[in-house]
């Protein structure tokens, strides 16, 4: 699996959550944002479904319109580096899966904010 070490992957219950964090990332290009939308619509449909044939290049091209697989596979690099997306290498006929993750750091602001916010119910 291409997994940055300093990400945390995404449960299932946070897939709205994780995209609306992960867009705000600095320095996304469109195709990034858009590579993004096309990663949660495929775990969306996933979820209500309980199928949904696995993204490959060729299908992220596809549901963000981009033609040039290179790019996608530049960007989706990129998104790994960044800790938003996680890659299992397919093989043969199986293909990549993608799986949602945050930067640790992130994940970690978010949980110090969350305590911030607690207040005694008394």
């Amino acid at each position: 699996m291409r997994f940055n070490q300093k990400a945390h992957l995404i449960t299932e219950a946070r897939y709205q959550a994780w995209y609306d964090l992960a867009i705000q990332t600095a320095g996304l290009t469109d195709l990034e944002r858009a590579i993004l939308a096309a990663v949660v619509a495929y775990y969306q449909r996933l979820a209500e479904r309980g199928y949904a044939g696995l993204l490959s290049y060729e299908r992220v091209a596809d549901a963000t319109g981009w033609p040039d697989v290179e790019s996608i596979k530049a960007a989706v690099r990129h998104l790994v580096e960044l800790g938003l997306v996680a890659v299992v290498r397919g093989s043969g006929a199986r293909r990549n899966e993608y799986l949602l993750a945050l930067p640790k750091r992130t994940i970690a602001a978010l949980s110090a904010a969350a305590a911030d916010d607690y207040a005694p119910p008394f």
